[in-house]
């Protein structure tokens, strides 16, 4: 009686560790987009004769970004790095 009940108990000690590696080896596949990572964020120019914008567009959240930059001309006539002395 002994000799059966150890071998009950080995074997479903056995199913049970076979089932918990079966379950730890398991991962669930994750969503990925089909847009490469250096594709997602487009960007959009518009310009009329005095003003112009740029933005940002992520093709996977839909997030626009107003994009702003700040210049200056060097020089004279607003021509840059036009200076008297670089003629």
């Amino acid at each position: 009686m002994k000799t059966k009940f150890k071998d009950f108990l080995l074997y479903s000690l056995a199913c049970v560790g076979a089932v918990s590696l079966f379950l730890s080896a398991y991962q669930p596949q994750e969503t990925t987009s089909t847009v490469p990572e250096s594709h997602v964020w487009e960007m959009h120019s518009t310009s009329t004769t005095t003003t112009s914008h740029v933005y940002s567009f992520n093709k996977v959240t839909g997030e626009v970004v107003k994009q702003e930059t700040k210049y200056t001309h060097i020089g004279n006539n607003n021509i840059f790095g036009h200076n008297e002395y670089g003629k």
